[in-house]
């Protein structure tokens, strides 16, 4: 009865076979009358019972009103649709359906866009099937354009909106270009995009901005039409792309090859294409093609999908040109890592070299950029050239009336088309972020560049979170300890990091008979309080993940939830989802145990205080009444809890530990080694006062290992009720192909890596250790990381059983489960988990393959955007430390990889890689090398080392030979700056630290200075460490020592100096110059140098008479 069984009309349209071949269908256009409407306000409509089935959120009952984009809105200003701002909007399918005619000239990825809008959780934005409705079909008239009917239906359908559901309708039209949305019933508003946001939002500046922006461009596009193929192609610059089907059937038959557009980062106008397998069209085709020059790059921009055709093996450049060009001069784009650059056919004879013949898909997206410094003189220029941050993107004009605003601003722009004739892509303003070079600007640049948006929490999530004060703090609700298990009484402890306040996980010990033990891992229960559906659950699953930067955190959820009624505080009963493993005296497992819980922690640890402990180290007993909590057992322990009991919880988690980790790595699992750095920042200006590298403690590895058993025990579980719609984490196997360079790396020095399983890798990595340098096992575990594939989320149904193997960790099955505060994926399997716990309740559909195949996908993606976040966040906050250095900070660094213009390195004190040059970009030799009278560099034939030629003689640089570089900040107007190192001496810096030192301030302490002159000592003794005569004089000196020691002047109260001039040192306090004045005399005098006190420095460093007596005293006079 919902059908018209009488067909309305028949559409007709054409399909081309496999073969290539035309075919006509024609298929039958039925009309429904039970198609809801979608609102809350209607009670016709059985709108509830439609949301089983259709995930769109239903429309606003109380919203004021209504809006409905026409055809040409959804087109032109479809931006200003994807505004979180716009809500209760209606898109009809008929809209949709003409867009996917392709018939219209819209932005990339129009159709996608559209249809995304709907499905986006967290606005209140609905499609309707109008052509398929009784009520709002509308008959095509005869000769009448398909597009001139979709703007009838589109009138009609509100008409219709505005008698159902009795709330007044606003159609965002262009009447100008839409003369049939003239005529209109009441309750229909017809309004262009501007005079709509001038009415509802006159205090949003950017969305009023946004909407004058693309008005221009609409305008520009109807004035100027696009560019014939013969008065474009005149112009020599590109050629016209292959139409699709033409580039279909050539990628079919091979002669093209489809592959992702990957700019290089060194050299914008080279670029080289990474072709999938399932991509090639045989097994000797390449999987790399390199793209050099604009006319062949053909308008392609970085991350683009496109159809490429090889070049004439004659036209294929040489392999030296290729490694040349992959690292010349200019700054490194930030997320790419050095050795991920274009160089894996270094070895072979020539480079596959290709041009750009078509476009498979657009990836244009947001660009951060600003404005060209020569366009902000001319004033009375309309069109002006934005330069992106991101180096891999070409130049954009853009329209504007007034460059003046633009002055020293980051700015949000987006590309439009890029026309045959034009050198330069077209775009448009989208808003502003802020001035260039402040610290909140270039962090919110960086959120910008990584399709990472923060928005404040709506009121409809404010209003669905739990309440919780200091005077009046959250509790359990009373129902909830009827069906979970309560383990208040077991001893319960989270072990974190200082100052953590999302505290995810915890940990328990409980000791039964026959010697059993039940340890436990308890999880925050945020499926609890983030119900699926929600508003909530739609913000955060469109965020994804928690951001972490070096001075701040986006968090996933709210604060109330992350930082209180869902962290596992001690002290407070919390809700928790455990796995509990049982084991006998022998560690073996005798049962596990899933299910909600309902936990009470006694010790809230950090990584520190539980190494502490866990050494038997003497710590103070906590003062009486002291709740807050720092670095000792302040306010850390609960319900009168022992130091004694937390150590015995403590040595039978490192019992456990000690036997899972043993079978894991039995079994394969790679130990593999990274930099992670983190800042002391001054709190006044959040500029970083020292740079730390992340040392793991032996706890940090009984944490994580129970961390990964736990998750692996919960994907078994969800795999065993639904093995085809789990959400699993997987680590494919690694490309052989990537491991090149590191094999040339660990050969050097004598060892092999053996590539045919994760067991033969993880015993080769174990044996490349060189017992004069860990910093040989420590890069090469580092290089094998990097080299790694990405690990990523699966919907089980979507590859078969084997597909599953985590490689890193050896394991069969793998997920995440224990950080569901600030990872969405662990918030979908702590939902599996439950469900499955309670079977034959089926999963909702949210939860089956096709949806979670997509939603894995999204996960990926916000995964990598905040780890790409992160990494350039603490690359600026290093550049900001070395810049408020007041002379430029002198390292050691450890060569990994040589390219014809320089080579690699690694600087274990900051946790920096990056390139040393040694040949400009006019083949030039470096300046400092130049002083030094070197004349040349001369590659052996495996790029293992290089010859700094000199008429003074030779020397050789080779892989993991530490030299010493100085660290420099590359400025930039329009790109965020960078660091860039300089060699200064081909021997090691004086100031290596060990792996064990945390703190890196740049500045010299008691332990730099024994250190460094024990190592001098060492050195002035060894015949064979002659002095580089670039960098010092010639006679022995502890120069070296002092430049390496302080590169930064402040308080200087002493110097050392001799007949070549002073250089001067950090004032030591008191008792640090008593304990080193003996060796600094001893050593002074050897070297025949003077240490005295330096009159010009008082000069700039008045001090009162008193003082400067005091100081005086403490010069030593070798004299």
């Amino acid at each position: 009865d919902t059908i018209q069984h009488a067909p309305q009309y028949t559409k007709v349209f054409a399909r081309k076979t496999r073969r290539g071949d035309v075919t006509w269908i024609a298929r039958e256009h039925y009309l429904r009358c039970d198609v809801p409407c979608g609102s809350a306000a209607c009670p016709k409509c059985d709108n509830q019972s439609s949301q089983d089935t259709d995930p769109q959120p239903l429309l606003a009952q109380d919203a004021s009103h209504y809006i409905i984009p026409s055809l040409s809105v959804c087109i032109n200003f479809l931006e200003l649709l994807e505004q979180i701002d716009i809500c209760d909007m209606i898109v009809m399918q008929g809209v949709i359906d003409e867009i996917q005619d392709g018939n219209h000239h819209g932005p990339p990825r129009m159709l996608q866009r559209v249809r995304a809008l709907a499905r986006d959780p967290r606005r209140r934005v609905r499609t309707f099937n109008n052509d398929h409705y009784t009520h709002t079909y509308v008959q095509p008239q005869k000769d009448e354009a398909p597009a001139h009917r979709t703007q009838r239906a589109v009138i009609a359908a509100a008409e219709w909106y505005a008698s159902h559901v009795r709330i007044p309708i606003v159609v965002l039209g262009e009447p100008a270009q839409e003369p049939v949305l003239a005529g209109h019933a009441s309750g229909v508003t017809v309004m262009t995009p501007s005079l709509y946001l001038q009415q509802y939002f006159p205090a949003n500046g950017s969305l009023v901005e946004l909407c004058d922006s693309l008005a221009q461009v609409a305008a520009k596009k109807r004035e100027v039409p696009e560019a014939t193929t013969g008065a474009a192609e005149q112009t020599g610059v590109y050629t016209r792309y292959k139409d699709d089907d033409a580039v279909e059937a050539l990628i079919k038959s091979g002669h093209v090859i489809a592959g992702t557009f990957h700019v290089n980062p060194r050299k914008r106008e080279e670029a080289v294409i990474r072709v999938s397998s399932s991509s090639l069209p045989s097994a000797s085709s390449p999987k790399e093609i390199v793209i050099r020059g604009k006319q062949n790059m053909n308008r392609a921009v970085h991350g683009d999908r496109v159809a490429v055709e090889l070049l004439p093996r004659s036209a294929w450049s040489p392999a030296e040109s290729e490694g040349s060009g992959q690292l010349g001069a200019g700054p490194v784009a930030r997320g790419t890592e050095p050795d991920m650059d274009i160089d894996s056919t270094a070895d072979e004879e020539s480079v596959v070299c290709g041009r750009v013949v078509g476009m498979i898909q657009r990836n244009w997206r947001d660009y951060v950029a600003t404005i060209a410094l020569e366009d902000m003189r001319d004033t009375n220029n309309n069109h002006v050239l934005a330069i992106p941050m991101d180096y891999r993107i070409p130049k954009i004009r853009i329209l504007t009336r007034n460059v003046s605003q633009f002055h020293d601003v980051r700015m949000v722009v987006r590309i439009d088309d890029w026309n045959l004739g034009s050198n330069y892509p077209d775009g448009h303003y989208v808003r502003s972020i802020g001035e260039t070079g402040k610290l909140e600007t270039e962090l919110h640049a960086i959120l910008v560049e990584n399709a990472i948006s923060i928005t404040p929490w709506s009121q409809a999530i404010e209003h669905g979170l739990p309440q919780s004060t200091p005077s009046q703090p959250w509790t359990v609700p009373p129902f909830e300890y009827t069906y979970r298990r309560d383990m208040r009484d077991h001893s319960v402890m989270s072990i974190d990091p200082l100052g953590s306040q999302d505290i995810d996980d915890a940990l328990s010990v409980k000791h039964g008979k026959n010697g059993d033990m039940e340890i436990g891992v308890h999880i925050a229960d945020v499926s609890f309080f983030v119900q699926q559906g929600s508003a909530l659950d739609a913000e955060a699953r469109h965020r994804g993940t928690t951001v972490y930067l070096p001075d701040r955190r986006y968090d996933m959820l709210p604060a109330v939830l992350s930082e209180d009624v869902c962290s596992l505080r001690g002290g407070f009963e919390r809700l928790a989802m455990s796995v509990v493993w049982t084991f006998d005296r022998d560690l073996n497992l005798k049962n596990t145990w899933f299910g909600r819980t309902v936990i009470h922690s006694c010790a809230e640890l950090h990584y520190q205080l539980a190494q502490d402990i866990l050494d038997k180290k003497k710590i103070p007993t906590p003062k009486p009444g002291v709740t807050v909590k720092g670095e000792g057992l302040e306010g850390r322990l609960f319900r009168g809890v022992q130091v004694s009991e937390v150590y015995l919880s403590l040595q039978t988690l490192f019992e456990v530990f000690s036997r899972l980790h043993s079978d894991r790595m039995g079994k394969g699992a790679l130990e593999l080694a990274s930099t992670e750095v983190r800042f002391q920042l001054d709190p006044s200006t959040n500029i970083p006062k020292k740079i730390l590298t992340k040392q793991d403690l032996i706890i940090n590895k009984v944490v994580a290992e129970l961390m990964i058993y736990a998750n692996r025990s919960v994907a078994e579980r969800i795999h065993q009720s639904y093995p085809t719609c789990s959400l699993l984490r997987r680590h494919p196997l690694p490309n052989p192909h990537l491991f090149l360079g590191i094999e040339k790396c660990a050969s050097s020095q004598g060892f092999r890596l053996q590539l045919d399983s994760n067991q033969s890798l993880a015993n080769s990595l174990e044996r490349a250790n060189n017992p004069n340098d860990p910093m040989v096992n420590i890069l090469l575990r580092m290089l094998t990381t990097q080299a790694m594939s990405e690990a990523e989320y699966i919907s089980t149904g979507s590859l078969p059983i084997s597909g599953y193997y985590h490689y890193g960790l050896a394991l069969e099955y793998y997920t995440h489960f224990t950080s569901p505060i600030r990872r969405y994926a662990d918030v979908i399997v702590h939902r599996q988990l439950w469900s499955a716990l309670h079977q034959p309740v089926p999963l909702r559909p949210v939860l089956m393959d096709d949806p979670l195949r997509e939603l894995a996908s999204h996960i990926n993606r916000r995964h990598r955007a905040s780890k790409a976040a992160q990494r350039d966040a603490t690359e600026l906050f290093q550049c900001l430390f070395f810049n408020k250095l007041s002379a430029p900070a002198l390292a050691d660094a450890v060569i990994f990889r040589f390219y014809p213009r320089g080579f690699f390195v690694f600087v274990d004190q900051y946790g920096i890689k990056g390139p040393v040059q040694l040949i400009d970009k006019d083949s030039n030799l470096h300046t400092t090398l130049q002083d030094a009278n070197f004349t040349d560099t001369k590659h052996d034939s495996e790029h293992t080392s290089v010859i700094l030629q000199s008429p003074h003689g030779d020397h050789q640089l080779r892989l993991f030979d530490h030299v010493t570089v100085r660290i420099l900040v590359n400025e930039s107007h329009s790109h965020l700056p960078s660091i860039q190192l300089e060699l200064v001496d081909w021997k090691p810096s004086l100031r290596t630290t060990s792996r064990d030192t945390v703190p890196i301030t740049g500045r010299t302490t008691a332990t730099d200075m024994a250190t460094a002159i024990k190592l001098d000592e060492k050195r002035s003794s060894d015949s064979t460490a002659k002095h580089s005569p670039i960098f010092r004089p010639d006679k022995p000196s502890i120069y070296h020592l002092v430049t390496n020691l302080e590169p930064v002047v402040t308080d200087a109260d002493m110097v050392i100096g001799d007949s070549n001039g002073c250089v001067r040192l950090w004032a030591m306090s008191k008792d640090q110059k008593a304990q080193y004045r003996a060796k600094m005399e001893e050593r002074a005098r050897k070297s025949g140098w003077a240490v005295a006190e330096s009159s010009s420095l008082r000069e700039e460093n008045r001090k009162p008479a008193a003082v400067e007596q005091k100081y005086r005293e403490e010069i030593i006079k070798a004299e």
